[in-house]
């Protein structure tokens, strides 16, 4: 019987990287689903790499995407080609691959319906193409589509802004990935990367990302003073301060960080990497080491617990803004999952946008485990 096992190999020829990933699989039996994902220095070779994998494992159905980087059980790969693999010991009808979908998810429902009314899936993975301005709309929609669906997964990183997703074939331009029954067990958790430095303040006026007020009060003078550091210019706080966006519903840690992308000093406005509405909760954040380490720690905790140790592999999707740039250049992010977890069959990727539930978030790790 087949077990969930994993393989990372690392080497700027993808012919050597694909069969040094072979040499660390065992036999596998039957057709269980793959997860794959490549260093975006291999994006010409997608298909190569997926049809040797094919052929030297007799796994036909493949999901994955690439990335800027590449990560394994306690290890982060950057600027190096690497391929990280994860077999499961899922096999059909357990689950249904999703080729690219575009625009909106109802064709792909209504195609699938007889399968989704005999497995009732709730739980899906997704990589989406952030050149689709329809991405996050469609996560939503998904969700909404199988009666609160939930998702994990991420978008696509490439250093020249292209990218590729395969589920079966080639599935780049929108979301693809897999759904799977409701009997396939799972845990997953999410980890920010920024942590809180203010209360929540009621947006009172804005249009579109274009915020005026907070609680009635001018939306940069409540900036500043969020910021607390009258000693730096406006450039200095804006190029390390972000916006969480609560989520309604959800506990304290959660909450969908974005980026300040303007500021109007004559008007006092500042605009948000994302739509906002008159009477949404909105807290000021920043990127802290320290925090993000010990919020990694909370959610490791947690999903350890809700999966009773019993733990068969995992994919674990993460923001380019973490990894080194946020927890050191050794892989640490990776070894705080190895140290809570033990040497889990695990794959992945460094995100452009990371998936939980039904939205898109950024600056936030997502773990995703079968149990």
């Amino acid at each position: 019987m087949t077990t969930f096992q994993s393989a990372l190999s690392v080497h700027d020829d993808w012919q050597i990287a694909t069969q040094a990933c072979l040499e660390q699989l065992t036999p596998i039996e039957g057709q269980p689903l793959a997860f794959i994902f490549i260093s975006d220095r291999f994006h010409e070779y997608f298909t190569d790499i997926v049809v040797r994998l094919k052929h030297a494992t007799g796994i036909v159905d493949w999901v994955g995407t690439e990335g800027m980087g590449i990560l394994g059980p306690g290890q982060e790969v950057y600027e190096q080609g690497a391929i990280s693999v994860l077999i499961t010991d899922l096999t059909a009808p357990r689950y249904r691959l999703i080729p690219s979908v575009t625009k909106t998810p109802e064709t792909y429902l209504n195609k699938e319906r007889a399968w989704i009314e005999q497995q009732q899936p709730f739980f899906g993975i997704l990589h989406g193409d952030p050149r689709n301005e329809h991405v996050a709309e469609m996560i939503t929609q998904f969700s909404e589509g199988l009666g609160c669906g939930f998702f994990v997964g991420g978008l696509t990183s490439h250093s020249a802004n292209i990218g590729v997703q395969y589920a079966g074939v080639d599935s780049s331009g929108g979301l693809s990935g897999a759904l799977f029954g409701a009997d396939v067990k799972v845990v997953s958790g999410v980890t920010q990367g920024c942590s809180p430095i203010s209360d929540a303040f009621e947006i009172t006026h804005c249009e579109r990302n274009i915020i005026a007020t907070l609680d009635h009060k001018p939306a940069l003078n409540v900036l500043l003073e969020a910021a607390g550091e009258p000693g730096q210019g406006l450039d200095e706080v804006a190029e390390n301060l972000f916006l969480g966006l609560p989520i309604a519903g959800r506990d304290k840690h959660d909450y969908l960080v974005r980026n300040l992308v303007g500021v109007d000093e004559k008007n006092h406005l500042i605009a948000i990497g994302d739509m906002v509405q008159a009477g949404q909760s909105l807290i000021f954040c920043r990127r802290d080491e320290e925090t993000a380490v010990h919020d990694m720690q909370r959610m490791l905790e947690d999903v350890k617990k809700r999966s009773e140790n019993c733990i068969k592999g995992g994919l674990y999707y993460t923001c380019l803004g973490r990894g080194r740039a946020q927890f050191g250049v050794h892989s640490e992010e990776l070894k705080l999952i190895q140290n809570a977890l033990g040497d889990i069959p695990l794959a992945g990727f460094y995100a452009n946008g990371e998936i939980s539930h039904n939205q898109l978030y950024g600056y936030t790790g997502v773990l995703l485990l079968f149990c």
